[in-house]
């Protein structure tokens, strides 16, 4: 699940909902239980974001994922 969010960060040309990353997850997959895939989702990139690797942008009331900038 990790490694298919980050390749889905890596190819956007912008920030993307976790409804975009619930979709792409589902596509390469091939799930169909959004819900469950979501909820999957979610707690991935909460791990990806202790790891440092990827950070949440908001926009509004809307929680954005990136890639998380390494400027050392």
């Amino acid at each position: 699940m990790a490694r298919l969010l980050l390749d889905a960060l890596r190819i956007a040309d912008r920030p993307l909902g976790s409804g975009d990353l619930t979709r792409f997850v589902m596509v390469a997959r091939g799930a169909e239980d959004f819900h469950r895939q979501r909820l999957r989702v979610y707690k991935s990139l909460d791990k990806l974001r202790s790891r440092g690797l990827v950070s949440g942008i908001a926009e509004g009331k809307r929680l954005l994922w990136g890639l998380a900038r390494n400027d050392a």
